[in-house]
């Protein structure tokens, strides 16, 4: 992603000081909504809105929950769904056996139902 960087014009002064700040550091400029920044060549550039900035602010702020949360909450549920699909001896492989278990809980397990 380049961004384009245009120098800033607007405050020209005679000042040695002023200048040598004017020229070292890099002005972002918000035009309404976008916002421009001169690291690219002239022909080379995309413009960044300000909302498009702060909706990718808002996403790596964001990502290292959603990423925990998949790794440590959402990844054991979803494998202990899947394993409940299986007939599974440690010692041994595990052993497709469908909707069985779920069958045995609501049909011949007498303590389910009263436990709910």
């Amino acid at each position: 992603m380049n961004l384009t960087v245009r120098p800033d014009r607007s405050n020209q002064t005679h000042s040695v000081s002023q200048a040598i700040a004017r020229v070292c550091k890099a002005r972002i400029f918000l035009h309404g909504d976008a916002v421009a920044a001169d690291l690219a060549a002239p022909n080379d550039h995309t413009v960044l809105t300000v909302n498009a900035i702060l909706r990718i602010t808002a996403y790596l702020f964001v990502a290292p929950w959603i990423i925990g949360f998949l790794v440590f909450t959402g990844g054991p549920i979803i494998f202990s769904f899947v394993l409940s699909f299986f007939r599974w001896k440690v010692i041994n492989t595990p052993r497709f056996i469908g909707f069985d278990h779920f069958v045995a809980m609501f049909t011949t397990d007498d303590l389910f139902i009263p436990s709910a």
